[in-house]
């Protein structure tokens, strides 16, 4: 059981990095338009996966409801969380 949190934040870990690199790349209204819409999605397809197929033995399933999680960090980390990072922060980056 600790296995898919240990991963998740390393996976969120990463995502963080990457975006640090490219949030500067695109445009920002774009970016989290796509982020949120992505997130949005995600969040809608979680929730029908554990509203069917919690109670069951379904695993297929229950694996999608699990690699749901890593999908809406991938959206969410781009779209959402970088828009967080100062600009002096990344500019000591990038330059």
């Amino acid at each position: 059981q600790l296995l898919y949190p240990a991963a998740w934040l390393t996976f969120t870990l990463g995502m963080n990095l990457m975006t640090v690199f490219i949030i500067d790349r695109l445009p920002r209204n774009r970016l989290m338009g796509i982020g949120v819409i992505g997130a949005e999605c995600t969040l809608i397809v979680e929730a029908a996966l554990v509203a069917n197929f919690v109670p069951s033995t379904n695993s297929a399933a229950l694996q999608a409801a699990v690699a749901m999680f890593f999908v809406y960090q991938i959206f969410y980390s781009l779209g959402c969380d970088g828009m967080n990072f100062p600009i002096y922060f990344l500019s000591a980056i990038l330059c």
